[in-house]
């Protein structure tokens, strides 16, 4: 049976449990629809795509959550490696002027993309955690230790973070693919993984702990 924290008749007609098993292949699919505008605009793709994201989890928190009833869940950091430079590198002594605004740009960029990255990871994870537990100080210091027992929320945040650092993987690979850019495998890996650690919260981990 899976952990069960809906709550009946919020909307009429509405099945919260079958809205939650229908809430990561709405997220997914959402995703899958904006996948190719990633790949080529990751900046812009990622910053339009905040709104619907917290829609949709603020929905489902709202209708699938019941908040209190749990009794006995980052922005990556840019590669320091150089970034490539688009554009032909001017090497005379006017170009001075031309090569500062070309460290500026990359280094605006990577900014731009950590924040809207962060952020989406943020809204991805934290609006069913707040929902659920409010903002009790000391159920937080559990989230953060990883101390509280597994459920579909704790575990979608949890498998959302693995998946979110499993995705680094490819960007080094030389396999020349360009979905390998950062940070596309990275908000991929949140995505895939929040789905899995949410079934996995429901189902086979329900009520466990980690160990480490």
């Amino acid at each position: 049976m899976p952990s069960r924290m809906a709550r009946p008749g919020v909307i009429a007609g509405v099945s919260p449990i079958l809205v939650t098993h229908l809430h990561p292949l709405i997220l997914l699919g959402s995703y899958i629809l904006q996948f190719d505008n990633l790949v080529t605009s990751p900046a812009s793709t990622l910053l339009s795509g905040l709104l619907p994201l917290a829609v949709i989890q603020t929905t489902y928190a709202v209708l699938c959550l019941d908040a209190g009833s749990y009794g006995d869940g980052t922005g990556q950091k840019v590669k320091t490696g150089r970034r490539p430079v688009y554009g032909a590198k001017k090497t005379d002594s006017h170009s001075t002027q031309g090569a500062i605004g070309e460290k500026i740009l990359p280094a605006s960029l990577s900014l731009l993309l950590s924040a809207t990255l962060g952020t989406a990871i943020m809204y991805l994870t934290i609006p069913p955690l707040v929902y659920v537990h409010k903002l009790d100080g000391q159920k937080w210091r559990e989230i953060f230790a990883f101390m509280i027992p597994i459920d579909e929320v704790f575990g979608a945040a949890v498998g959302a973070m693995i998946g979110a650092w499993c995705g680094a993987v490819p960007i080094p690979l030389d396999w020349g693919r360009p979905w390998q850019e950062w940070p596309i495998t990275i908000i991929t890996g949140a995505y895939l993984g929040y789905a899995v650690g949410k079934f996995a919260g429901m189902y086979a981990l329900t009520g466990k702990k980690l160990v480490f």
